[in-house]
């Protein structure tokens, strides 16, 4: 059976705000109606552009240095929903609900997901931000949405880094994680693999269930660190893998402070950079050959020195 969005009869159309609405999934009558909210990049009902330089207003044509974007919309719903960012834009944005940040540097994979959100019904302001550069050439999304997920497993989860990220051997690594709410038990297996063994493969570390609760809970998890290397974190519930926008852990680190390898490479001076007075070599940088990529930059001087 195809499915297709329908706009649905006046009486029955939700609006959120100028190019939001709700739509359902046209063979809902025999599986899910699935909530869909979207709105449009230069439709936001509040817009916040550039990082402090003077450009040229933005339009399509001449494309942010950086936007703070805020969207009204109104969640039919409880419950979990997974956050697109359709159009190519895969790069880290910071996403907000109601002024509180649901995670920082949410870059949408190749399926255009960006990450897993739980609402409540009623009325919130979505707010999606990106500071500094917009990549080379500049990319922007061309909208977002929200798709209801009725509780698989891989979309009703969402983890963050607790604190730090660079261990000592002997310390543990600290993440949250929250799911549930969906009424069903979950368990998700944590493995960590070791990057520079690639082909190794991933062991796991930790196993965290969930009960079957009307509403999600947030679990503390301690990853121990008992040698030093480099390694990323990720899940999987059964034999599906979460993607990277699903588990947002990513990489970490472990030093072992107690036994310091020697310094055995030799070094050799290629470039001499001086970013405080502007130069390469000694030689002055022309104004029009660099960019200040993420904003305007300023000197500090300090005790230790000087940095820009």
């Amino acid at each position: 059976m195809s499915t297709q969005h329908l706009w649905l009869p006046l009486c029955a159309v939700l609006t959120l705000t100028v190019g939001l609405h709700f739509v359902q999934n046209a063979s809902a009558q025999h599986e899910h109606e699935t909530a869909r909210l979207t709105g449009e990049f230069w439709k936001a009902d509040v817009s916040k552009w550039g990082d402090g330089r003077d450009f040229e207003k933005p339009s399509p044509q001449h494309l942010p240095h950086g936007f703070d974007l805020d969207w009204q919309i109104h969640v039919p719903t409880t419950g979990w929903y997974e956050l697109y960012l359709r159009g190519g834009a895969q790069m880290n944005h910071d996403v907000f609900v109601d002024g509180q940040c649901q995670w920082r540097y949410a870059k949408p994979g190749k399926d255009e997901k960006a990450g897993n959100i739980y609402l409540t019904a009623g009325k919130h302001t979505l707010k999606i931000r990106r500071v500094g550069r917009m990549s080379f050439p500049k990319i922007i999304f061309d909208r977002f949405e929200l798709v209801e997920t009725h509780g698989q497993p891989n979309a009703s989860i969402a983890a963050n880094k607790t604190d730090v990220d660079v261990m000592r051997v002997g310390e543990q690594f600290e993440i949250k994680i929250t799911a549930g709410g969906t009424h069903k038990a979950v368990t998700y297996d944590l493995f960590r693999t070791d990057l520079r063994q690639p082909k190794v493969p991933a062991v796991k570390v930790a196993q965290v269930t969930f009960d079957p609760t009307s509403k999600p809970s947030t679990k503390t998890v301690l990853i121990d660190c008992p040698f030093e290397g480099a390694f990323s974190l990720s899940a999987a519930v059964g034999q599906t893998q979460l993607s990277d926008a699903e588990f947002k852990i990513g990489q970490f680190a472990v030093v072992d402070v107690n036994h310091i390898q020697p310094v055995s490479a030799k070094k050799e001076l290629v470039v001499e950079v001086d970013c405080v007075n502007q130069t390469i070599n000694g030689q002055a940088i022309v104004d029009d050959e660099f960019v200040e990529a993420n904003g305007p930059t300023r000197v500090t001087n300090t005790a230790f020195g000087a940095y820009r």
